[in-house]
């Protein structure tokens, strides 16, 4: 009698070798992955670099155009004396130079919204003066956050979650970007002199600085670093807004990436308490600064603080040893 054979089947993977399979993938995944994650960091810290090199475009625009950097702050806050005494309502607007340098970023049109030859947005004083909390179009522009304004790696909400004034019932957009005022910060407390009108570096209050001004050179000195986390009242950073040692307001005496509520922190101030004023990133071991003359460049948070310091300052006429900068 003839029988036929039937084909034989191909044996399955045994349970052992299966978990095998699976561990090797896994290990290979596991090798993978902090390529993939670095790969990726490095294109967000390419593309917040990209954003300070716009600034400094803008930045140098503007100076071409008015024989000056725009100021920290457009107006005055409450302060009498100096540039701010007499000074009429439309000098005490609180908006800053990230506003100022709008039209030279092609944003015309959102410029035109904060209205700066009227008075402008954040203005509270004298007095307290808040009536511009009713003008539509100021209070939408703060409201806009412009994508050249955020950091991919910042994990900041889109608008801040505090409010400094119960009036304030509109919303104020995050930046993740400081203007640089220099090297006093918070152990100066809310000094009308040495920390808003005459501190070290390129920004402060009102006044402008001309390039002659910036005698250590304009490839020196720092202009904008990073700030993050700017919807907490511990770090808040309100893109259009300049207020000392938050909004987009920063020094260098608190090393680079140090936490909220350590290092030299402001013990004045009831809204703002034990806030540091230092520059911080998402990046890994620093973050990114544009300097005066357009070149951005990544800082490592450990760099020498008194060059880091140095670097901050207008007319410090120190020597930066290039050896230190990482």
């Amino acid at each position: 009698m003839h029988t036929s054979r039937l084909p034989r089947g191909r044996a399955a993977f045994t349970l052992v070798e299966l978990l095998v399979v699976i561990t090797i993938i896994g290990i290979l995944v596991g090798l993978l992955m902090p390529a993939v994650q670095n790969a990726r960091e490095a294109g967000r810290q390419s593309e917040c670099l990209n954003n300070q090199r716009q600034f400094g475009t803008a930045l140098t625009a503007y100076d071409g155009k008015k024989g000056r950097f725009p100021p920290g702050r457009h107006g005055c806050d409450g302060i009498s004396t100096g540039p701010c005494a007499g000074r009429p309502l439309e000098g005490r607007s609180g908006a800053n130079a990230f506003v100022m340098i709008l039209p030279h970023l092609e944003q015309q049109n959102l410029y035109e919204k904060f209205e700066l030859e009227t008075a402008g947005p954040w203005l509270r004083h004298p007095g307290q003066d808040d009536s511009w909390y009713s003008d539509p179009e100021r209070t939408l522009a703060v409201g806009i956050r412009p994508p050249f304004m955020v950091c991919p790696s910042d994990t900041a909400m889109p608008h801040i979650t505090h409010q400094y004034d119960p009036n304030m019932n509109f919303p104020a957009a995050t930046g993740s970007y400081a203007l640089c005022f220099g090297t006093n910060g918070p152990s100066f407390g809310v000094d009308s002199n040495y920390v808003k009108l005459q501190n070290t570096g390129m920004f402060v209050y009102v006044n402008a600085r001309p390039s002659a001004k910036i005698k250590d050179g304009l490839s020196n000195t720092i202009a904008i670093g990073e700030a993050t986390d700017g919807h907490l009242v511990s770090t808040s950073n309100i893109w259009s807004y300049c207020l000392r040692h938050a909004d987009t307001s920063r020094t260098t005496e608190n090393p680079i990436n140090t936490p909220p509520g350590a290092g030299t922190m402001l013990g004045t101030g009831a809204a703002q308490m034990g806030i540091n004023g230092a520059f911080a990133s998402k990046h890994p071991g620093g973050a990114t600064f544009l300097f005066a003359d357009g070149h951005a460049v990544f800082l490592s948070e450990n760099i020498d603080l008194p060059t880091y310091r140095a670097m901050s300052t207008i007319d410090g006429k120190e020597v930066i040893r290039a050896d230190l900068v990482e």
